[in-house]
């Protein structure tokens, strides 16, 4: 019977009867873009390919979305089992972010102000 625990973030075990296999596991990250990434990796067990775009759609007031990605490498190796096994696989992390415009304060109180002054002119006006 097999059985896994992860005892870190970057590290397992696996227990097979008496036996214990260590899987080493190391991400490589690349920076944040909106633009296209492409991300490969090959290995003995498996070859990945992918390809992902971002974006950047909010308008002039700031409001909208914005999806950032970055490729990541993952290297895969086991040196406690018998045959030293390496692997490689690719992945793309997928951030999304939404903006929503808020007004400005000066916008609003430029408003009430030119609004309270309309008021009082047109009261004024109205007393001649």
């Amino acid at each position: 019977m097999n059985r896994a625990r992860a005892t870190g973030s970057n590290s397992s075990y696996f227990v097979q009867s008496s036996t214990t296999f260590t899987n080493n596991v190391v991400t490589t990250a690349f920076p944040w873009t909106t633009r296209a990434v492409t991300a490969s990796a090959g290995g003995p067990y498996a070859t990945t390919f992918m390809q992902r775009v971002g974006y950047d759609n909010r308008n002039a007031s700031g409001a909208g979305n914005i999806q950032m990605v970055s490729p990541m490498l993952t290297h895969w190796s086991c040196p406690s089992c018998s045959s030293t096994t390496h692997n490689f696989t690719a992945s793309i992390g997928v951030m999304k972010l939404k903006f929503v415009a808020v007004p400005e304060p000066t916008n609003a109180l430029m408003l009430v102000a030119g609004i309270s002054l309309l008021g009082l002119l047109h009261r004024a006006s109205d007393r001649e």
